[in-house]
């Protein structure tokens, strides 16, 4: 991988960066570089031991911080309302809908992370991994509920506020 010039450059590039702009480097780089998926693939093959460079952090934090988030009184009527889902434990947290909702409910539990960081390694596992993930929608029946192919799904997340589906 280092014996690539732009990974090489990258690479050091990326050891220099605070955590955020890593990842906003990386992802740059992802968009610039990737002309389709398989430019992609290729890329994050590259690239993966760079991402791993920045551990995801073990412990979520699953405490609600009312100085920091809001309750959704929509959602807890409606889980309540309409579901058998106890409530009596769980705070339901108001998140930005902007297409990249996914992302900003995964920030309530890894603060440290970023968008841009959530986007980099959800498109590295499924690039990595696509088949595993073409096979689990296929057994669980996901493709009613997300009816694209891995590969679109990635080619389109890749760009911000994109839904982010089951997969």
């Amino acid at each position: 991988m280092r014996n690539l010039r732009s990974s090489n450059i990258l690479y050091d590039t990326c050891l220099s960066e605070n955590r955020a702009d890593f990842f906003l480097l990386i992802l740059t780089k992802l968009k610039d570089e990737s002309v389709n998926y398989l430019s992609l693939q290729v890329i994050c093959n590259e690239i993966h031991d760079i991402i791993d460079q920045h551990v995801v952090p073990d412990v979520p934090i699953v405490t609600f911080q009312e100085n920091i988030h809001c309750v959704d009184e929509h959602a807890k009527e409606i889980i309540e309302d309409f579901t058998m889902i106890p409530t009596n434990e769980m705070v339901r947290a108001q998140i930005m809908g902007d297409g990249d909702c996914l992302f900003h409910t995964l920030r309530i539990f890894y603060p440290t992370m970023t968008v841009d960081e959530l986007r980099v390694r959800c498109i590295d596992e499924l690039c990595s991994y696509e088949q595993y993930y073409e096979a689990i929608k296929d057994q669980k029946g996901l493709d009613l509920v997300d009816d694209e192919s891995i590969q679109d799904h990635v080619m389109r997340i890749i760009n911000d506020y994109q839904y982010t589906g089951v997969v």
